[in-house]
């Protein structure tokens, strides 16, 4: 999804703070869709002793990684995409998915 105009930067893939007047526009049911995961990965919440970066986790319902959807919304962007030096002209249809603030972190997952 294209970001909020006063942050600029890089197209958005979570959106957490629904209540932002950006993305009030977009969560309507028009607008609403599923995307589809059987797997996704995330940085962990701290850099790596070794090597002073976050690792990636990644994440699914179990290891036979069966189909889900996340809550999401789309638009059509009338922008380039790709990169500076190959730019794909618009428009296009992006999307992002709805995320929430994590839980807590459990000490002995089941």
């Amino acid at each position: 999804m294209p970001p909020p105009p006063r942050t600029g930067g890089p197209p958005v893939t979570n959106i957490r703070n629904t209540a932002s007047p950006h993305w009030r526009g977009w969560l309507n049911p028009e607008h609403r869709c599923l995307v589809p995961f059987n797997s996704f990965a995330e940085y962990a919440p701290e850099p790596n002793p070794e090597t002073k970066k976050k690792d990636v986790v990644w994440f699914a319902i179990d290891d036979d990684r069966p189909l889900a959807a996340f809550a999401g919304i789309w638009t059509e962007f009338k922008g380039d995409r790709g990169t500076k030096s190959k730019p794909i002209p618009g428009p296009h249809l992006v999307y992002g998915f709805l995320t929430t603030t994590p839980n807590a972190r459990r000490a002995n997952p089941p």
